[in-house]
């Protein structure tokens, strides 16, 4: 197993800070504009990265059919500085629907440089988790999450159960590198 694996990234997706995120579980559509705003006001790297994580797993939710596991990391990271800049003027919009304006059918067009989560094996992720890249894993779980939270319809974000299955998918590609990382995923995040 390398000394480093995806089980390393839930820690700091469990420790982000936005007001409201105290419990283990929390619905979504509870976050506000004000709260996102103030935690991209803060200075604090953890709370930045807790905001695209939550970002992130709503651009998961958000995203359509016809986008499928299509990431834009680049179109991504515009359409959550979007939605905080949308919020930083509207502070009383929750969070999701804030996100709604700017993801799913209204995120900015895929570019070439866009990735199919589907085709990345589980070496890249094992290889990613070595280089310590903890935050892009990070980014990439919480849109998986959302993605697969889409389809049960759940908007709660359940954090032991993504430590969990952050645990589950980490041990897995590690030991099956040839894997496909949404083969995996499915095992693990999917809903019914």
């Amino acid at each position: 197993m390398p000394r480093h694996s995806l089980v390393a990234i839930i820690p700091l997706l469990c420790a982000f800070s936005l007001p409201a995120s105290a419990e283990n579980a929390v619905d979504a559509t509870t976050f506000t504009c004000a709260e996102l705003a103030e935690v991209d006001a803060s200075g604090s790297d953890s709370d930045h990265f807790g905001g695209a994580a939550l970002l992130s797993w709503m651009a998961g939710y958000h995203a359509t059919e016809d986008q499928g596991t299509v990431v834009d990391f680049d179109g991504l990271k515009e359409d959550i500085q979007r939605t905080v800049e949308f919020c930083k003027k509207n502070p009383r919009i929750g969070v999701y629907t804030a996100s709604e304006k700017f993801m799913g059918e209204n995120a900015t067009e895929a570019s070439s440089e866009a990735i199919d989560l589907a085709t990345i094996k589980c070496q890249r992720i094992v290889d990613t988790a070595d280089s310590n890249d903890n935050e892009g894993l990070g980014i990439i779980l919480m849109w998986l999450a959302g993605y697969y939270a889409s389809y049960a319809g759940d908007k709660m974000i359940d954090f032991d159960k993504l430590k969990t299955e952050g645990y589950e998918i980490g041990k897995a590609c590690a030991q099956s590198r040839e894997t496909g990382l949404v083969t995996v995923a499915d095992k693990f995040m999917q809903r019914e």
